[in-house]
């Protein structure tokens, strides 16, 4: 891993980001401002209310299934960066809401998808998906990376589940699902 960081050229990162097409730039900033929307929500209203926390922890579990490479992988400085801070914000905003008092309090857990449900209906399929439509069947890193893309498709579905339980939508919840859809609208899935 040491050996692999050190090879990385920092200085590169705005050259690397230039040659990026602007639909790479766009998606990436996109979902970057949506989870630090999310963070600045909970932070400021110190209140969880309309968030399905089922959502963020398919996110984080979509993260860490595709960015698994992270300790070996060095396509680039931005690269590795943009993944670090994707797995970095999702945690942070999962471990919030799982430790924070105020926001645990604050959860509709009653509106919320039940982790059985979600884990039958949601994760189950996207393995068997991954693993039955991938590069190779015999590399572990390929069939969660493509597993990662199904679960990522259907990530949100708890979030519409809860605001269509709970019959409302905070207008912060809905700035942070428009920039999370907007950010899958520009990025291509090879990233």
């Amino acid at each position: 891993f040491a050996s692999g960081f050190n090879r990385m050229d920092f200085s590169s990162i705005d050259d690397y980001f230039l040659s990026l097409n602007v639909f790479r730039q766009a998606g990436d900033i996109s979902h970057h401002l949506a989870w630090v929307a999310l963070l600045a929500l909970l932070i400021c209203s110190r209140s969880a209310a309309g968030l399905s926390l089922r959502t963020l922890e398919l996110y984080l579990f979509v993260f860490v299934l595709r960015y698994a490479d992270l300790a070996w992988n060095f396509l680039s400085a931005y690269n590795w960066i943009v993944k670090a801070s994707f797995l970095t914000l999702s945690l942070v905003v999962v471990a919030a809401c799982h430790c924070v008092p105020a926001l645990r309090r604050t959860h509709n857990r009653k509106a919320d998808m039940r982790p059985l449900t979600t884990l039958l209906l949601l994760v189950l399929p996207a393995f068997v998906l991954g693993y039955c439509f991938n590069l190779d069947r015999a590399s572990t890193f390929e069939i969660s990376w493509a597993s990662s893309l199904y679960l990522e498709a259907v990530a949100a579905v708890p979030q519409l589940v809860l605001m269509v339980r709970e019959g409302t939508c905070r207008s912060a919840v809905s700035h942070y699902i428009f920039l999370l859809a907007s950010a899958r609208g520009t990025l291509p899935t090879g990233c």
